[in-house]
């Protein structure tokens, strides 16, 4: 499972062919900027299970779903439109209830692959999870990109579909897209996204199902042979700032023989503090250059 955010109005980006010499052309867009979000999960077997839409606001309105085509699909609302531990706990329940007698009769036991959000980790969503035969396994952290597979193969496909069904409404009606018609275009990006080629790409792509690590693996292994070049100018960075440490405590301490005020001293301090932040900052910038260089001499 995972989180997508959507921009109500955000049309798909597009490429504007014009004359030469004229002015920057203009495309008419929706200027509604109302964020929402939308809770989606996808299984091995290819089942994807009804959306869970989360809306801004302090109440809830049924002109905002009255064009929903799935009946098994939830709205919620939250004052900002993000999840919260309460919504991660309705949502789970909404998973009980779909994936329970999906494939395999009640009581079978079901496996739950998530990041690992503080609402995902809460005593009550774990504890519901336990009670129910649903076992939690939380995604390494910063690897979603490379471990889910709504991130690395149908939340792409997605955005573009509801950019495009969005941007081809406007030209028609000049009409905004508000909460009671995103449902509309998110379906129709939905049927266009989750097929079952795109579903099994996308396991296929993480290496989770079929089984197959090295799906991952080789794309992380030049990274760690680039960063394992790096370990000595990063050491060297280390040695430089330990040295403006201890040159500071030798400062500071013929300071405080002389007697100089504390606010004097502080002031010190903070100054070693920031020309060691800057040094860092200047070797992390010096191996980001030679690595753009090398791949230029390269091509």
């Amino acid at each position: 499972m995972d989180e997508k955010g959507f921009i109500i109005g955000l049309l798909a980006k597009a490429k504007v062919i014009c004359w030469v010499g004229r002015r920057p052309p203009r495309v008419r867009q929706d200027r509604t900027r109302q964020m929402l979000m939308v809770i989606e999960c996808c299984c091995a077997s290819l089942y994807i299970l009804p959306s869970f839409v989360i809306f801004e606001g302090t109440a809830q309105y049924m002109g905002w779903h009255t064009e929903t085509s799935d009946p098994d699909a939830k709205f919620a609302y939250s004052p900002n439109g993000w999840t919260d531990d309460e919504l991660a706990l309705k949502w789970l329940r909404h998973f009980d209830q779909h994936t329970r007698d999906h494939k395999g009769g009640a009581g079978r036991q079901r496996l739950l692959i998530l990041d690992g959000h503080h609402s995902h980790i809460t005593l009550e969503f774990c504890q519901y999870a336990i009670r129910n035969n649903i076992e939690l396994l939380c995604f390494p952290a910063r690897t979603t990109h490379l471990l889910q597979p709504l991130d690395v193969g149908l939340f792409g496909p997605l955005q573009k579909y509801y950019g495009k069904a969005v941007d081809d409404h406007m030209p028609e009606t000049r009409t905004a897209i508000v909460k009671g018609t995103f449902w509309k275009f998110y379906s129709a990006a939905c049927r266009q996204t989750y097929t079952k080629e795109n579903i099994k790409s996308a396991w296929r792509k993480t290496g989770i199902h079929p089984f197959n690590p090295n799906a991952v693996l080789t794309q992380i292994a030049p990274r760690i042979a680039h960063s394992s070049t790096s370990k000595k100018v990063v050491l060297q960075t280390l040695k430089k700032r330990t040295n403006i440490r201890q040159l500071y405590l030798k400062v500071d301490a013929e300071l405080e023989k002389v007697g100089v005020q504390q606010k004097v001293r502080d002031m010190t301090k903070k100054l070693a503090h920031t020309a060691s932040t800057a040094l860092h900052a200047a070797e992390i910038t010096t191996i980001e250059m030679a690595d753009i260089r090398k791949q230029y001499r390269d091509k």
